[in-house]
């Protein structure tokens, strides 16, 4: 092999392995520990080998590694099995399928079986798996999952040499095992596959392709028959040879593999992990013949623990794709499969179901944060005085990197009421006042069709996608006739659907294409209307185009509105991103806003040729100019006739019996900066009872040059460095642009160094005290600056200590007796009795809470007053006219420091006597006064639960003496606790 996978995969390198050697596609945290590279790279190389002996910087790799150990004669040997699973379009079973325009492709993973023997024999052999390099995609649905190719052939054609040549570049030649079988979907994809591989003599020379059907070999004679495939690749596996060197004997007796096996089913799981698990025994067979390694003795052990190493390694990678185990590993765990084996398999695959359906989503999400993919997601950043300026230098000179270029874009919606119809289209894909000559013609053609097929419910629930196919033939014939044009993506739902052609020349400035469905009708379960999007990178620049069917219906002006909220909220891709993120958004149909004039007025209006007085009562036109739906959207003046409802084939407005009113539902609309449109007008289609819309525009496209980018940004950082020192930590930050540092202000202070010192000065002064009784004066001002400052003395004498408080512990002090508390008069007797007292004087002068609950509706707790309050407070203060108030305590934040301000309880739902004992503060001495505060006097039980305190609140008054005044209700509201 070329390049040799580390020995150390699955596994931290160990202390002095280099960073650069390390593949960043298989560097599962490389997002994390970004900017901690970045920073190793810029070290110098003796700070830089330092960190990488520490063993500082770990990388995370996915996938299995085992090994076990066996007897080979007097010899002991380990047989290792190890996988790694690329990062680059990492995903779920049904989030992650095909390939990317980078040439990635899903369920990426490099396989090596390594045997060594004794320490001195090594064996290693390579294989790969992946995703068919097409685009593709699954639907994730319960009952079916229908594969859709989402690209055509030729936009595929970039991405699939790109993966090709880089595989060529690392492991020589390329030889594919197709699993794929001749059922519905599979079959599609095969086509596909063995057209891109015919299609390119480039890459014929390096390039083998073979297709075995795994389950039509093995349906009659079980997975045993699977061992057929062997001889197909016997010879393709002796030229590739395998990895091989003994240490006794040196280069002499060494080999390398030049040449790899790449391997796929659908999921690239089950069937793909059973053939590589042959592939890898024949492979360490033909190691032992080359070597004359006699293996009869031990060959059960070895074979044994080969198979169950590889059963482990199918279950740990279905694990991390599907969710898993892996289907057929009692086969290849043991040789043979029977009634128990079939029984494990449909449970894992019920599980499968589960789990893709209701679990990967969150799965998916997982991967996308760890990797950086989320829209918005930003990094955390290590600040690097030297890098921060590099980068606002290169932000500074982007001109010296980038360009920009202008692109023209079509934009047409129809709306073809179900006809199939070989009407040319000329008129309306190539109006004559834009396209006069090949070099006006558009880079990009979007094209949206509403009632593809007629919106019946069996259409709603099972749409025919031959229709769409019939509709994206018609165009590309049309396009073609005056450039060459590539479909780029096209999608559908139900009745609506987008097509996406571009010019073959543009098509290399195209990348990250990706498609969204969303339903609208009865409530989003229903695809007669909803929308259609496409999101892209032209160079560097984002677009989503959106064709939508909003609801129709005169008057359901509402349900349109709501229709474009679910849409522009709804339709997103993946990695989060929705139609507000992209730079330009151009969104067409039909979106079935009518006019609001009586019909014999527009058609009037109509004949006399006032448009614009028909254009004032249109209600799209109205919503926008509220605010109330598609903000931030332009539309272009509208100059032509009303496009709905034409009688078919005719020019004349609907004649039925519902005679509707003519109206612009057709219409498209623009968002963006860099977006100019130029025209706007209807087609003379006239098969339809809609007429098609054309706009065209000028979109300015940014091109970013990376290698000149990086190259630029590497000269200016090695010039700062060689300016300011060759270190990343000890540079003067006064050295700095302090404007771009920190925005305008002074660079940051610190213990040394203050903004408002000047001249090098240190923040820390020493300060002459003028005596011992001096101290530092506490009413001088903190700012230096302040004018009064300068007549202030800094010292002030010390102030008279206080007098010493005796305490029982001194000479001659006479300990105090506690002050017990005394009951007032009023309350003399028993504790019970005294407050039966108050509590049947209080009851007669009040209303009883349960009469009130059950003439009144229920008091808020938050009511500030109420007649029973009222009842309460007059008895209370009539019950103590000659106690002595203390002067009250100024309120606590948050408490309650008037009567209005109290709040009434709610009645309980109990039955609750209205009696309400009013707790009432004796009179106290002064001697009382200079003892501990006195406890409140006992409470009622029905005062316990008409006036329920928190026990914080509770701890508190006892804790700083206050009390409620007499006079006051003494229920207070539960006090906010953490």
């Amino acid at each position: 092999m070329k390049q040799r996978s580390n020995k150390n995969s699955g596994q931290t390198p160990k202390a002095g392995a280099k960073m650069q050697t390390i593949d960043e596609s298989f560097m599962w945290n490389s997002y994390m520990i970004d900017e901690l590279t970045k920073f190793r790279n810029r070290l110098p190389q003796d700070q830089m080998e330092a960190l990488d002996k520490q063993g500082f910087l770990t990388t995370v790799i996915r996938g299995f590694a085992g090994t076990r150990k066996l007897r080979m004669g007097d010899r002991q040997a380990r047989l290792t099995v190890i996988s790694r699973q690329s990062c680059r379009r990492a995903g779920t079973r049904y989030n992650a399928r095909g390939i990317d325009d980078d040439g990635n492709v899903a369920n990426f993973v490099e396989t090596e079986t390594i045997l060594d023997i004794g320490g001195n024999h090594i064996f290693g052999y390579t294989q790969l798996r992946g995703s068919v390099p097409i685009f593709w995609e699954q639907d994730n649905n319960l009952l079916s999952a229908k594969v859709n190719i989402t690209r055509s052939f030729e936009a595929t054609q970039p991405a699939f040499r790109r993966h090709f040549e880089a595989l060529m570049s690392r492991f020589g030649s390329v030889h594919i095992i197709n699993l794929l079988s001749e059922k519905s979907g599979e079959i599609d994809l095969t086509e596909r596959y063995e057209r891109h591989v015919q299609s390119n003599p480039s890459l014929a020379t390096n390039l083998g392709y073979m297709a075995f059907d795994f389950h039509k070999e093995v349906a009659s004679g079980g997975y045993a028959n699977a061992t057929r495939i062997l001889p197909r690749l016997q010879d393709t596996m002796i030229d590739f040879g395998f990895y091989s060197y003994n240490s006794a004997t040196g280069e002499e007796d060494s080999t390398e593999q030049i040449g790899i096996f790449r391997t796929n089913c659908l999921d690239c799981l089950d069937r793909t992990n059973m053939i590589q698990q042959l592939v890898s025994r024949d492979a360490l067979e033909l190691f032992l013949e080359y070597h004359d390694i006699n293996a009869v003795n031990y060959a059960h052990e070895l074979w044994t623990h080969h198979n169950v190493l590889w059963a482990d390694n199918g279950d740990q990678l279905s694990q991390i794709y599907a969710g898993t185990n892996a289907l057929k590993t009692s086969f290849t765990r043991s040789g043979r499969s029977g009634l128990s084996g079939a029984l494990a398999d449909v449970t894992k695959s019920v599980g499968r179901l589960y789990v893709n359906n209701f679990v990967d989503k969150s799965r998916q999400n997982t991967m996308d944060v760890l990797l950086g993919r989320i829209e918005g997601q930003v990094q955390v950043i290590l600040h690097d005085p030297i890098y921060d300026y590099v980068n606002a230098e290169v932000s500074r000179r982007k001109n010296e990197y980038s360009s920009s270029r202008d692109i023209k874009i079509f934009a047409g919606t129809f709306n073809i009421n179900g006809k199939m119809a070989d009407e040319d289209l000329s008129s309306w894909l190539f109006p004559e006042s834009e396209t006069r000559t090949k070099d006006d013609l558009p880079d990009l053609y979007l094209i949206g069709f509403q009632e593809l097929v007629e919106l019946t419910p069996g259409q709603i629930l099972n749409a025919d996608a031959g229709k769409k196919e019939f509709w994206a033939n018609r165009v590309s014939r049309c396009l073609n006739t005056r450039d060459r044009y590539v479909l780029l993506r096209s999608g559908q739902l139900v009745g609506t659907a987008l097509m996406v052609f571009v010019k073959e020349t543009e098509i290399f400035f195209v990348k990250n294409v990706e498609g969204a469905t969303k339903k609208t009708g009865l409530g989003g379960m229903a695809g007669n209307k909803g929308g259609v999007a496409v999101s892209f990178l032209f160079a560097n620049t984002s677009f989503c185009f959106i064709t939508a069917h909003l609801a129709a219906g005169a008057n359901n002006i509402d349900e349109r509105h709501q229709d474009y909220k679910t849409l522009s909220t709804g339709l997103q891709f993946s990695r989060g991103r929705k139609i507000k993120d992209h730079d330009t958004v151009i969104w067409l149909g039909d979106f079935n806003y009518r006019v609001n004039l009586p019909n014999e007025r527009v058609r009037g209006l109509i004949e006399r040729g006032h448009i614009r007085a028909i254009f004032e009562y249109d209600q799209l036109n109205n919503q926008m100019i509220k605010g109330e739906t598609f903000p931030y959207y332009n539309e272009m003046e509208i100059n032509f006739m009303p496009t709905y409802k034409f009688d078919n084939g005719t020019d004349i407005y609907d004649s039925s019996e519902k005679a509707r009113v003519p109206s612009w539902t057709d219409r498209i609309l623009s968002r963006g900066t860099n977006i100019r449109q130029l025209s706007y007008n209807s087609a003379p289609v006239m098969f339809s009872d809609h007429r098609p819309v054309y706009a065209t525009f000028t979109a300015q496209v940014i091109i970013i040059d990376d290698d000149a980018k990086q190259k630029l940004s590497n000269q200016i950082y090695q010039k700062r460095r060689d300016e300011v020192g060759d270190t990343n930590i000890l540079v003067n930050i006064l050295d700095l642009n302090e404007n771009m540092l920190t925005h305008g202000l002074p660079p940051p202070s610190t213990d040394s160094k203050k903004w408002w010192i000047a001249g090098g000065q240190h923040a820390k002064v020493d300060l002459a005290v003028p005596s011992k009784n001096h101290v530092i004066n506490p009413y001088k001002p903190a700012n230096p600056f302040d004018q009064q400052n300068s007549s202030i003395p800094d010292f002030i004498e010390r102030p008279p200590a206080l007098p010493k408080r005796p305490t029982p512990s001194d000479a001659g002090a006479v300990k105090r007796k506690p002050v017990i508390p005394q009951k007032p008069d009023h309350l003399s007797g028993s504790p019970l009795k005294a407050t039966q007292t108050a509590t049947s004087s209080i009851g007669s002068a009040s209303t009883s809470t349960s009469s009130l609950a059950s003439t009144a509706p229920s008091i808020s707790p938050t009511t500030n007053s109420d007649n029973s309050t009222n009842a309460v407070n007059q008895t209370a203060r009539s019950l103590a006219p000659a106690v002595t108030q203390p002067p009250l305590l100024p309120p606590r934040p948050g408490s309650i420091s008037s009567e209005s301000s109290l709040p009434v309880p709610r009645p309980s739902s109990a039955s609750v006597s209205s009696d309400r004992s009013i707790p009432l503060r004796p009179s106290s001495t002064t001697s009382d006064r200079l003892a501990a505060p006195a406890p409140p006097p006992p409470r009622s039980r029905t005062a316990s639960l008409a006036s329920t305190k928190s026990n914080a609140s509770s701890q508190q008054s006892l804790m700083d003496g206050s009390m409620p005044p007499a006079e006051v209700s003494t229920w207070t509201p539960l006090q906010p606790t953490n």
